[in-house]
């Protein structure tokens, strides 16, 4: 899959994911068909985006390790972190800006005190995962404590397989502190389909021909990821 396409990709299931935060702020009569679509269909769209994001770092890397004439992780990882994350971070810091705007409107700018008193008990009591009132934005900073782990397997871990086996457990981890700790279930639901991107862009070929050799199972195991889907996102709704 080009570069180019899977980020156009993103930014639509993007869409989906602005969409449904629009509607949380409407009333039920009030919200378009459109946002109400986007309630419905964003779980799916979280799992299409961390998926790709998984499946675009480890294409990624790699073109690069074929086009790099030296396969010194020194060389191959120079400058790769910071830039990642700050990719993630201008979004994230653009979402921020956007809360407080709406925490502000929500109190009354004639009430600037109370807004910043308010401010202050968000700074201090970390809610659903994320400081402040930046609940819309909590997946870019799930992906920052991803990326770092994508880095740390595949820079630290010469063989691609065992990379992964360390990406894998460090995700469970992650998992089991954002449910001790009292996440939202939206935190346990999708950062497994980032390394699932990352096992499909190492093996894309492999899969893709088993895929078409068994059509109907295929066609069945989807299905059933489809119940699978539904029952989660009915079960654990947040």
């Amino acid at each position: 899959m080009p570069k180019e396409f899977s980020v156009a990709l993103k930014g639509a299931l993007s869409l989906f994911i602005v969409g449904t935060h629009i509607s949380s702020l409407c009333q039920p009569d009030e919200a378009l068909l459109w946002l109400r679509v986007c309630n419905l269909l964003t779980p799916l769209a979280l799992v299409f985006f961390f998926f790709l994001s998984g499946y675009g770092l480890m294409t990624q890397l790699r073109l690069r390790t074929l086009r790099t004439p030296t396969t010194s992780p020194a060389t191959l990882w120079a400058g790769w972190l910071p830039r990642r994350l700050w990719g993630l971070l201008k979004p994230f810091l653009f979402f921020y800006a956007v809360a407080l705007f709406f925490l502000f409107a929500g109190v009354g700018f004639d009430h600037i005190p109370q807004a910043l008193a308010q401010l202050k008990v968000n700074f201090i009591i970390w809610k659903v995962g994320i400081p402040g009132p930046l609940t819309a934005a909590w997946y870019l900073l799930e992906l920052m404590v991803l990326y770092v782990f994508f880095y740390f397997s595949f820079r630290y871990v010469r063989r691609w397989g065992r990379a992964v086996l360390v990406l894998v457990g460090l995700t469970l981890l992650l998992m089991l502190v954002a449910w001790q700790v009292g996440f939202g279930y939206y935190w346990l639901r999708y950062p497994l389909c980032f390394s699932v991107g990352v096992v499909y862009a190492i093996y894309e070929r492999s899969i893709y021909k088993r895929v078409k050799a068994f059509r109907l199972i295929s066609l069945i195991f989807t299905l059933l990821l489809g119940g699978i889907y539904i029952w989660s996102v009915q079960t654990f709704p947040n």
